[in-house]
C-alpha cells in the first residue's frame, strides 16, 4: 500500500499499512529493514499460525480434564509455599544463633546466587497482558498461544499476529538493535497494542538459551525466525526454546548458498549436506534446510515434522512440527538420503538412503514393531544407466514429504472467507497451496502400505519390463488426497513416512539432451497418463513436472516423442554425448531407430549408415584408433564394475534388409510396436484445468528491480549509490 505522509516529533514519517497493521517508516535511509515483497510470506505466516494455534487448542480441549486439578495445584502452590517460608524461617533463626550452615544449605544458597546471576535478559512486559481466562463452562483458564518474533525489526510481523490471529496471544518481539527495538515501541504505540506485545532487547540466540531446558510454562508456542541470510545459527537455540509440540517458523533467503553449487563448501559448512546441480536445486535446498533442523533437533531427542515447506521468489520459509519423542528420532537415518545426480549428462538422478526402517511383528500380530537397519549400499553405478555419464553426490538431506496435506487442506479452508482488502496475495496462495497438496501424492508412508518400502530408489535402475501399463480411469480434476475429515486436529504423519518422488523434472531440459523440440507440459503429462502414471507439478519453478514414473520410461517416452513430432538431424547427436548415450540405450531395448532425418533430402537415415560414411577414406583411421580406445575404457570400467553401453559389432544389420543386433533376426514391426504404445493425448494432459479456474501458481514481476534488497544500515547511513533496505 502506498505509504502516508505523517509527523511525530516533528520527524517525517511515511505510514506504511499491511494487513490489519501499519507502521512508521522514516523518509529517507533507514536503520531497520522492511522489505515490501516479502508480505506474501507474512500473509502465509498468518494463516500457517493461525491453523496451528486453533490445532494447538483443539488438542488441548480434547485431553480429558482432570477434576479440580486447577484449584489442587494452587492449593498445593500455597502450602508448600508456606512451608518453604516456614524453613527459610527456621533456617534464619539457626543463622542467627550462630551456629554455621550445614552443607546443604551452603550450597542452596549458591545455586540460588547462580541462578540469580544466570537470569534471562529483561523484557519489558506489555502494560496488561491477557489472561486468556475464559467463562465458558467454568472450565479451566485457557493459556494463551505464546508467540517469539525472535529478529523483529519493525515488527510488522508481531504486530499482525496481534490484530490478526483469532485467539488469545501473547507475543513478545525481539531485536538486539535498540533502534529496531525503539521502532518496534513506537508501532505499537501507533497500533494501540501495548496490552498485547513485549519487548525485548537482546540477541535471539542468547535469549533462547535462556530457556533451554526451562519450565515447559517459559517455553514458546511458535517461534518465528526471519533473518537477513541463513536461519542456520538460531536453530539450536530455537528448537530448545519451543515446547513439546511447537511451530517452528523459518525463512532462508541465501538461494546462492542452499541451492545453487556455486559455494558447494559453505553449503555443507551450513546446512550439513551438498546442495544439487539441476533446474531442481531449489526442491534439493528445502532438503538441505529440514535436514539442518531435523539434525539440530534429534541432538536433544526432538523429532520434527515438516507441515509446509516452499521455495518462494529468492527465499525458502518453512512451517516444522517440533514432538520431544526420542521413539520417534530413530527413523531419522532412515528418512535422510544422498542423491547420485547426472548433472553433466542427461540429468537424471537416484536416491541412497542411509538407513531403512522395516515393520517386523512378534507373536501378537496386532503388535507392530520397528526395526532400524543399515541399508545397502550402493543403489547407483558410477556411471548413469541411461546414458553412460559419470555421476555426482549430492546431500545428505532430508527423505521425507516435504508438506503434512491435512495442514495446507486447513489454510485452504480459510481462503474463501478472507478479506481480499487485508490479505491481497489471496490468489497467489491459492495456486501455490493448491500445488503443494498435489505434491502430497508421492507420500509413501510404510505403515499403512502392504508394498516394500521404497528404500530401494524407483529411478535407480530401468525396468527389464516396460511394457505399457492399463489407462487409468479419467478424472477432471486432481484428487490427492480425500477431503479432510471434520476432525479439529491436525493428524501427524508416521514418522517412517518418505517421499519416493523427491525432484520434479523439465521437459525442455530432456529435449536438450537430445537437441529436438521440447514437447509441452500437456503433452507429456498426457503419455505418461496413458502409461498408468500420475503426474503433478512441482511448486518450486514453472515448467516443472513431478510424477512416479521411473527415468527409464520418461526417456522411453521422449524417444517416441523423437520419432512421432520431432525428429533431429544426424549431426546433432554425436557419438559420446548423452543424448547419443539414450537413444543407442533405446536401440538395444528395440525400439528401432527412426530418429534421423536427411540433412538433404528429408529421408530417414540409420546410425548404421552414417557410421559406414564416416568409415571412407582417411576418416576410416581415426574410427579404428577411436574404437581401440573405446575398448580400453570398457574393460577399465568392467574391471572396476562401472555400466557400459554394448558396442555396435560391424556387419550386422538391421531390419531394412540386413541383419538384427545380437545375431537375431528382428520380426517384421516388433521395433515400433512400444512406440506406438506410447500416444502424447493432450486432451489427458490437461484434464486437472477442466471445470476449474486458472490458478496463479508461479510468482509474476510486481515491480521493477524487486528482489532481497540491501541490508539495512546503523544509524540509516549507506553508501552512495547503495539500494536502501527496506523488512523481511
Amino acid at each position: 500500500m502506498a505509504p502516508e505522509e505523517l509527523r511525530v516529533d516533528g520527524k517525517g514519517l511515511n505510514t506504511i499499512k499491511e494487513g490489519s497493521a501499519s507502521i512508521l517508516v522514516p523518509d529517507g535511509p533507514q536503520d531497520v529493514f522492511y522489505n515490501p515483497i516479502q508480505q506474501f510470506n507474512r500473509d502465509l505466516s498468518v494463516l500457517a499460525i493461525r491453523a496451528f494455534g486453533e490445532d494447538n487448542i483443539a488438542r488441548a480441549a480434547s485431553k480429558p480434564p482432570k477434576k479440580n486439578h486447577w484449584r489442587k495445584r494452587a492449593k498445593n502452590a500455597r502450602h508448600y509455599e508456606s512451608l518453604n517460608t516456614a524453613e527459610s524461617g527456621a533456617e534464619t533463626q539457626e543463622m542467627t544463633q550462630g551456629e554455621p550452615p550445614t552443607k546443604r544449605q551452603r550450597l542452596d544458597s549458591e545455586d540460588k546466587a547462580v541462578t540469580q546471576e544466570q537470569g534471562p535478559p529483561e523484557v519489558d512486559p506489555p502494560e496488561k497482558l491477557q489472561d486468556g481466562m475464559h467463562e465458558k463452562n467454568h472450565g479451566p483458564p485457557q493459556k494463551p498461544i505464546r508467540i517469539l518474533d525472535a529478529l523483529s525489526a519493525t515488527g510488522l510481523r508481531a504486530l499482525r499476529y496481534a490484530q490478526e490471529l483469532p485467539f488469545d496471544t501473547s507475543i513478545t518481539a525481539n531485536d538486539m538493535s535498540k533502534d529496531a527495538t525503539a521502532s518496534i515501541k513506537q508501532n505499537i504505540k501507533h497500533n494501540g497494542l501495548e496490552e498485547r506485545i513485549a519487548i525485548s532487547t537482546a540477541n535471539a540466540q542468547a535469549y533462547m538459551y535462556t530457556l533451554a531446558g526451562d519450565d515447559e510454562r517459559r517455553k514458546y508456542d511458535v517461534i518465528d525466525l526471519d533473518p537477513y541470510g541463513t536461519a542456520v545459527p538460531f536453530l539450536d537455540a530455537a528448537v530448545q526454546a519451543l515446547k513439546s509440540g511447537g511451530l517452528l517458523c523459518v525463512t532462508c533467503t541465501d538461494a546462492g548458498v542452499f541451492a545453487s553449487c556455486g559455494y558447494l563448501e559453505k553449503t555443507y559448512s551450513l546446512y550439513g549436506g551438498l546442495p544439487i546441480k539441476g533446474l531442481h536445486s531449489h526442491e534439493g535446498g528445502l532438503r538441505l534446510i529440514l535436514h539442518a533442523i531435523s539434525s539440530a533437533a534429534s541432538r536433544y531427542g526432538i523429532a520434527v515434522e515438516p507441515l509446509l515447506s516452499l521455495s518462494i521468489d529468492f527465499y525458502a520459509r518453512l512451517f516444522v512440527r517440533v514432538k520431544q519423542s526420542p521413539a520417534d528420532v530413530k527413523f531419522l537415518a532412515g528418512k535422510t538420503m544422498v542423491v547420485y545426480c547426472c548433472d553433466s549428462g542427461c540429468g537424471a538422478w537416484s536416491t541412497q538412503y542411509l538407513a531403512r526402517n522395516s515393520i517386523y511383528s512378534d507373536k501378537n500380530p496386532n503388535n507392530i514393531l520397528w526395526k532400524h537397519s543399515f541399508a545397502q549400499a550402493p543403489t547407483s553405478p558410477p556411471k548413469c544407466p541411461h546414458c553412460g555419464t559419470k555421476t555426482h553426490l549430492s546431500g545428505p538431506m532430508f527423505g521425507g514429504p516435504l508438506h503434512n496435506p491435512a495442514f495446507i487442506s486447513r489454510i485452504l479452508d480459510y481462503l474463501p472467507s478472507l478479506d481480499k482488502t487485508i490479505y491481497q496475495t489471496t490468489d497467489r496462495l491459492e495456486g501455490m497451496l493448491i500445488t503443494a497438496l498435489e505434491e502430497c501424492d508421492s507420500i509413501h508412508d510404510p505403515s499403512t502400505s502392504s508394498t516394500s518400502p521404497p528404500n530401494k530408489p524407483s529411478h535407480a535402475h530401468p525396468p527389464k519390463n516396460l511394457a505399457a501399463q492399463p489407462l487409468p480411469p479419467p478424472s477432471s480434476t486432481p484428487t490427492p488426497f480425500p477431503s479432510p475429515s471434520p476432525s479439529p486436529l491436525i493428524p501427524p504423519l508416521h514418522p517412517s513416512t518418505l517421499d519416493p518422488h523427491p525432484f520434479p523434472l523439465f521437459p525442455s531440459a530432456l529435449a536438450k539432451v537430445l537437441h529436438c523440440a521440447a514437447p509441452s507440459l500437456t503433452q507429456l503429462r498426457g503419455a505418461l497418463r496413458r502409461l498408468g502414471h500420475r503426474c503433478w507439478c512441482s511448486h518450486t519453478k514453472p515448467g516443472s513436472l513431478r510424477t512416479d514414473a521411473s527415468w527409464a520410461t520418461v526417456w522411453r517416452v521422449m524417444r517416441a516423442w523423437v520419432a512421432q513430432e520431432a525428429r533431429i538431424r544426424r549431426r546433432a547427436v554425436r557419438e559420446g554425448t548423452p543424448g547419443w548415450g539414450i537413444l543407442e540405450r533405446g536401440r538395444e531395448m528395440g525400439e528401432g531407430g527412426e530418429w534421423f532425418v536427411d540433412e538433404v533430402g528429408g529421408g530417414i537415415e540409420d546410425r548404421e549408415g552414417e557410421k559406414k560414411e564416416k568409415g571412407k577414406g582417411k576418416g576410416e583411421e581415426k574410427e579404428k584408433e577411436k574404437g581401440e580406445e573405446k575398448e580400453k575404457e570398457r574393460e577399465e570400467d568392467e574391471e572396476e564394475g562401472g555400466v557400459v553401453l554394448p558396442k555396435a559389432k560391424d556387419g550386422e544389420e538391421t531390419k531394412d534388409g540386413e541383419k538384427a543386433k545380437n545375431g537375431k533376426k528382428a520380426k517384421d514391426g516388433e521395433e515400433t510396436k512400444q512406440m506406438q504404445e506410447i500416444v502424447f493425448d493432450e486432451e489427458l494432459g490437461r484434464q486437472e484445468e477442466l471445470g476449474g479456474k486458472r490458478l496463479r501458481r508461479y510468482q509474476t514481476n510486481p515491480r521493477p528491480n524487486w528482489g532481497p534488497m540491501s541490508r539495512a544500515k546503523a544509524g540509516g547511513k549507506k553508501k552512495a549509490g547503495e539500494a536502501v533496505g527496506v523488512d523481511e
